[in-house]
């Protein structure tokens, strides 16, 4: 979600609303399908947790087609209720405090169980993570608008949680235009995103393989806290059909994993970048 996004009125409720690209759907149809497939799963667990960290408004503008439509907390809670197998709460989270209170607003109106925290995810997922039963099944969606939002410590955090699944959006297009200059300028970011990149990384090899091995390296980095990466890695594309990011599936749970690419079956992944 970007940060700096245009707002606009939702002429559904009044209230402000992102305007966003309008490969939006995807996204969201490929959340919505996994917590439809992962429903019978989740009914075994009496606490059941959505976590949203860059919530936005809850609602989004296509900005080409003008159309309005659920963002990710809303239609997660929208499709768990819808299904029969509601989450048992809901937090939500963004940098900005009014996004995040919007969004609050939205799922009050839909009778969510929610919650809502403002600041950076670091020290958000560390104030949920607080607030989570040990013995629930937890998801959280993690979908920054570049890879410098979203730090390591952030996914460290939530992954000390047994039953923690996350999705998570890794931003091809910022590793196409900028992990070069990244690199070599040894950008701090980058570091806070994937640890000890600097010791496997060779920068020395076309921009492609560098930025292959950045994303498997990253992906290792997260399977070290002891979840599993899913192979299925679908490809979020523009209008032109360039990759802006990948959707990366992590779990403990080896049916997670097969629900997950369940999810994602009927999806041709396309080219890693």
């Amino acid at each position: 979600m970007s940060a700096k996004a245009d707002l606009v009125t939702d002429v559904a409720d009044g209230l402000p609303t992102l305007v966003v690209g309008d490969w939006a759907p995807e996204k969201l149809h490929r959340l919505e399908r996994y917590i439809d497939c992962a429903r019978e799963a989740r009914r075994k667990f009496p606490i059941r947790t959505y976590i949203d960290l860059f919530c936005g408004a809850g609602r989004v503008q296509l900005r080409k087609t003008k159309e309005f439509m659920d963002g990710s907390p809303v239609a997660a809670w929208k499709i768990s209720r819808d299904k029969g197998v509601p989450f048992t709460s809901v937090f939500v989270a963004d940098a900005d405090e009014s996004r995040a209170n919007t969004c609050e607003r939205r799922l009050r109106a839909l009778d969510a169980p929610v919650t809502a925290i403002f600041g950076e995810a670091e020290a958000t997922a560390a104030r949920v993570a607080g607030q989570l039963d040990r013995r629930g099944l937890h998801l959280a969606f993690l979908d920054p608008y570049n890879i410098g939002a979203l730090t390591f410590a952030a996914i460290k955090t939530l992954a000390k949680l047994e039953h923690m699944d996350l999705i998570v959006h890794f931003s091809t297009h910022d590793l196409t235009r900028n992990l070069v200059t990244y690199l070599r300028n040894k950008d701090p970011r980058l570091e806070k995103f994937a640890p000890g990149w600097e010791t496997a990384i060779d920068i020395r090899q076309s921009s492609e393989s560098t930025r292959f091995d950045f994303m498997t390296y990253w992906i290792s980095c997260v399977e070290r806290l002891g979840l599993i990466c899913a192979p299925d890695l679908p490809s979020i594309t523009n209008n032109r059909k360039q990759s802006l990011y990948r959707l990366a599936f992590f779990s403990r749970a080896q049916l997670a994993i097969k629900l997950w690419k369940d999810a994602c079956r009927l999806v041709k992944q396309g080219n890693l970048f």
